[in-house]
């Protein structure tokens, strides 16, 4: 595992975030600051860490790769995706 050097900062939470946080940090037996830097890091890897070109490198590397019993699935994804979240 690869030491960081950490950097402390401050920031303010609202009484529900900072009670939802340590329920989080309970439950998975680490710290809040633990809870932090992942949420960061995930926050970060969503809005702007991976470029577009990336992005689309990524998509366009599954497609075909995956089959489903469902021939008009393509056309009709809405409705499964309606049906499996109904259930």
């Amino acid at each position: 595992m690869e030491l960081t050097e950490m950097v402390r900062t401050q920031v303010q939470l609202s009484e529900d975030q900072a009670r939802r946080m340590k329920q989080l940090a309970a439950a998975q037996h680490v710290s809040i600051a633990e809870i932090v830097r992942r949420s960061v890091d995930l926050y970060v890897g969503q809005n702007g860490d991976t470029d577009l070109a990336e992005r689309r490198r990524r998509a366009l590397a599954v497609v075909g790769k995956y089959a489903a019993d469902v021939p008009d699935l393509g056309r009709n994804h809405d409705k499964y995706l309606d049906e499996a979240f109904a259930q």
